[in-house]
């Protein structure tokens, strides 16, 4: 299995998890996305990450992806994009949806107005030709068939359960996790054995 880290943060964020995901028995591999931890680089951006994930899945071919915050919306678009047969599970915590929200949460988070919003529009158009309005997990989410648990706290005040919500109106085949009171982190020994068995199951 495959572990997939969101903004700011590197591979060591799923340490507590481990104890749980060995119980599954997959060989668990998990990366620093790129310009984090002990990757190089100077830009992050989904794009970009899921193309890490797209090296990992040609050479080790994992059977689950599991992803948070960015390294969750990555984990969307990659299969939407990529669509591996080998994947066969995904779970996703404190997943955001939109980048359109994403651009706009990060400018308020550095005080930018609306003109370098525009600008970060216009970046996107230019470099990769999408369109962050019509960049969006609920999107990419429509087009899974790869079982799915996705997971998002009330409290999360980085990243609304909107998002998820939003994520889990269109995956066909998901089950939704709602918590209280962990955060965006979401680190949870509870959570933990639900995702524990989500992988067990047949």
């Amino acid at each position: 299995m495959l572990l997939a880290h969101g903004w700011e943060s590197n591979a060591s964020r799923w340490e507590p998890l481990f104890p749980f995901l060995q119980k599954s028995g997959y060989t668990i591999l998990a990366l620093d996305a790129p310009a984090h931890g002990l990757s190089s680089g100077k830009e992050f951006n989904v794009l970009q990450y899921a193309h890490f994930i797209q090296t990992v899945f040609q050479k080790y071919e994992p059977q689950v992806l599991i992803g948070h915050s960015a390294g969750a919306l990555t984990g969307l678009y990659f299969q939407h994009h990529y669509k591996f047969a080998s994947l066969k599970k995904m779970v996703l915590l404190g997943s955001p949806s939109d980048l359109e929200i994403i651009i706009r949460n990060y400018a308020n988070l550095l005080g930018l107005n609306n003109r370098v919003i525009l600008l970060m529009h216009q970046y996107f158009m230019k470099r990769f030709n999408i369109n962050p309005i019509d960049f969006s997990g609920k999107i990419f989410a429509s087009s899974l068939s790869v079982p799915g648990m996705l997971s998002h706290d009330i409290d999360d005040n980085m990243v609304k359960i909107e998002e998820s919500k939003k994520i889990e109106s269109t995956w066909q085949n998901v089950q939704f996790i709602e918590t209280k009171g962990l955060g965006h982190s979401m680190h949870d020994p509870t959570l933990y054995e639900q995702i524990e068995k989500f992988l067990l199951t047949a």
